[in-house]
Parts: structure tokens; sequence; C-alpha cells
């Protein structure tokens, strides 16, 4: 439900219910493409451009929704041209193309490979190899890639938030948190981190009250806001339990 790319989704109650699972990945649009609704995404956390289905209360559709692969054998990457320390250190080191990925995204990674190992500083390019590890659900990839894109780039909420949706993946939901915040403080209004801050937060973390806030923040920028299964946020908020004191 939290996905972006803003990753993969989960059944939701349409009422309150006991104690609700926490909710899987989801898919999530491509980082470059416009975010609609930011809950018509998916959760792990969706990617914001993209990330990211509550467990027992919503579907992933996310993150922002979201993101199989590595890549194909196939012919390897031209070599790189002689690089400074600070770049090869930001460059994504070429992996072993897996039999798992679809064909067309094994060629795309490879040619994004073979052109950043022309251009290591460009970060576009990274953030969109990062994207490609997202979909292909290669997350320790796609926080290499999108890590190196930010240090190039900071400041990029979307490329922050499929960040963070990718550290929840390997299960670090605190270092999620925190990047969804600094999103938020970046751009108040961004619907994307604050609807998979709430994921987080209640799911993984299970610090209701905080959760309940980072929604109802998102009430407040956008009253229609809903989840990747269609659930009103107005509605699903009310099944979010107190924290015990």
């Amino acid at each position: 439900m939290a996905k972006k790319h803003s990753r993969k989704p989960a059944p939701s109650p349409k009422a309150p219910a006991p104690a609700p699972a926490a909710p899987s990945p989801a898919a999530a649009p491509a980082q470059d493409q416009a975010v609609a609704t930011p809950l018509s995404a998916a959760p792990t956390v969706r990617r914001s451009t993209c990330i990211f289905g509550m467990g027992a209360m919503l579907v992933l559709g996310v993150l922002l929704g979201s993101m199989a692969s590595a890549f194909l054998h196939g012919p390897a990457p031209a070599p790189a041209p002689a690089q400074t320390q600070s770049q090869a250190a930001a460059t994504p080191t070429p992996q072993t193309p897996q039999e798992s990925v679809p064909p067309e995204l094994a060629q795309r990674i490879a040619e994004l490979q073979s052109q950043l190992a022309k251009k290591p500083t460009d970060a576009e390019l990274l953030s969109t190899l990062g994207s490609l590890y997202f979909d292909t659900n290669q997350p320790r990839l796609a926080i290499e890639a999108y890590e190196a894109s930010l240090r190039f780039a900071p400041g990029n909420v979307h490329v922050m938030t499929d960040l963070g949706i990718m550290y929840r993946e390997i299960g670090n939901p605190e270092k999620a948190v925190a990047l969804f915040r600094e999103v938020v403080a970046l751009k108040p209004d961004f619907e994307n981190a604050l609807f998979n801050l709430g994921v987080v937060l209640n799911f993984d973390l299970h610090r209701h009250d905080e959760a309940r806030a980072a929604w109802q923040r998102l009430l407040t920028v956008n009253p229609a806001a809903r989840t990747p299964n269609g659930d009103p946020v107005s509605e699903v908020i009310k099944t979010i339990p107190k924290d015990k004191k």
C-alpha cells in the first residue's frame, strides 16, 4: 500500500479491524511520471515517483507504486573511462544479469550502465537505474543508485521517497521514516511521502499515534485521498489503534 513506483499490495478491510497485519510491498509508478493520486499506488511504501497495501486494512498498489530482476546474460557494458575516486565510489557496480529479469528490462539496465560508464555523475541516469532496480525487486541495488543520484543532485523528493521505500524493503523502517520526514520538511504537501510515512509508522514501527498524525496531515493536503484499493483515507484512519500508554 505504501509503494510508489510510490511498490506491492495486500487485502484491506472496509470497517475497523482488530489488529491489522503489516502491509506487503506493492508496485509503484515510474519515478519521472506524475502521481495523480498519491494513494493510487501501493504499500511497502510506494515509490514516489513512486513509494508503496496495507496488510489487513489496505491493498498495496506502490509506490508510488512501484518496482523483478537483474541483468540477462548478454554483452557486458563498455568499460568505463578513467574516473576520479569520488566518481567511482558513486557509480553503482555493474551486476551479473539474472535470468529472472524480463529481457526488455535487463536490456534497459545494461544500456543505462553503459551510459553511466561514460557519465558516472549523471544524477538522472542514476535515478532511472534506481527506478529499474526498484521495479525489478532489487532494493539494495536501488538504494546504491538512488544514493549516488542524490549525491550529485540532492533534494529530489521523488528519489528520496523511493529511497525510503527501498530501505523499508530491506528491513530498515527507521531509515525510511527519516527519509519521509525529510521529504515532508522540504515539500510539506508531498502526498506520497505523507502516505508512506503513515504506513511505516503504523505497520512496521507500531507508532500508531504518529501514523494517525501523518495521515491527518495528508487529509489536510488532499481531503479526497484514497488508498491503493480505493478506500478513503478519512475512513481507513479510523481503524488505526491507539498507542498503549
